[in-house]
């Protein structure tokens, strides 16, 4: 179990430093501007859905790196809320299981 919640905070520690390096590089193409959080809050969910999997819960799952626009902002048994500040300080948020991603806060 603790080998499980290891890999997920690894997971999560590597989405959220992707976040903070793409974050200044990356510049929203096509009809929607929301494109690239989305896309960042997706990937983020698969993983805490992975780790879900594995471990029967959402709850124990971390995501904090200090500097990174990614964070879990809540987790229990039987969801998740992910939450990403992007360019200009817009939030975004994904809640989980089975949302899409939004502007706003969780």
């Amino acid at each position: 179990m603790a080998l499980r919640l290891l890999g997920l905070l690894i997971s999560l520690v590597l989405l959220a430093g992707a976040a903070t390096a793409l974050r200044p590089n990356v510049a929203p193409t096509g009809n929607s501007k929301h494109a690239v959080p989305d896309a960042l809050l997706q990937q983020a969910g698969l993983s805490l859905e992975r780790a879900h999997q594995l471990t029967g819960t959402y709850q124990g799952a971390q995501s904090t790196v200090a500097g990174s626009p990614l964070r879990l902002a809540a987790a229990d048994a039987a969801g998740y809320c992910l939450e990403l500040t992007w360019e200009g300080g817009r939030l975004y948020h994904l809640r989980g299981p089975g949302g899409r991603p939004a502007e706003g806060q969780c």
